[in-house]
């Protein structure tokens, strides 16, 4: 592979991450509950008193140990990036910009996140550098047990509920929306951000 094509690679797959990094902090700072495994993240974050982006970086560490078990060839570059930088653009949209109390716009802020974070995903997808961590674990399980993807997402995305409450966190409207749309969104714009961003 030339090493033309390998930065393209890396630069999109950076793309990918800074997009999907900024929709995780949309739909945290709008405070109505955001993904279910981001609700976790935040959950615990408050509990053990480190940053939210700090705790996600926590839980991509052991999703990765996981699908390194289970199919390591959804492991690469582009992981990697989710795993050790994608707490950079969640805290900085959350520093960035001010909570405004209005459910509306708050929705908004969430409807915005699960658009960013599924652009984010699909991107990475596109880079050939390996899948986003939570993608991989997902698509990692679904094959291993032959389930399709949305049913381990949504079982996932249960387990990662339930863990929330456990914790004492917040499961709001943001949440029911994650847990509704994101698959599917992802599903349906991979098609068309792949054919824009594969190099």
């Amino acid at each position: 592979m030339k090493l033309e094509t390998k930065i393209k690679q890396v630069l999109v797959a950076l793309l990918g991450n800074t997009i999907l990094g900024f929709g995780v902090g949309m739909t945290t700072l709008a405070k109505l509950g955001a993904d279910p495994s981001v609700s976790f993240s935040q959950a615990a974050s408050m509990k053990i008193g480190i940053s939210m982006g700090q705790m996600v970086t926590i839980t991509n560490v052991v999703l990765l140990i996981i699908v390194f078990i289970v199919k390591k060839k959804n492991i690469g570059l582009a992981t990697l990036f989710v795993v050790l930088l994608n707490q950079y653009p969640v805290d900085f949209i959350i520093k960035l910009i001010p909570y405004v109390d209005s459910l509306w716009i708050n929705i908004l802020w969430v409807l915005a996140g699960i658009l960013c974070v599924s652009i984010g995903c699909t991107i990475i997808m596109a880079s050939d550098l390996g899948l986003g961590i939570y993608d991989a674990f997902v698509y990692g399980i679904a094959d291993r047990f032959n389930k399709s993807f949305l049913f381990v997402r949504y079982t996932v995305d249960s387990i990662f509920f339930v863990l929330t409450i456990i914790l004492g966190g917040y499961i709001g409207i943001g949440t029911i929306l994650c847990y509704v749309l994101l698959g599917k969104t992802i599903n349906t714009i991979r098609p068309t951000m792949i054919k824009i961003f594969k190099i």
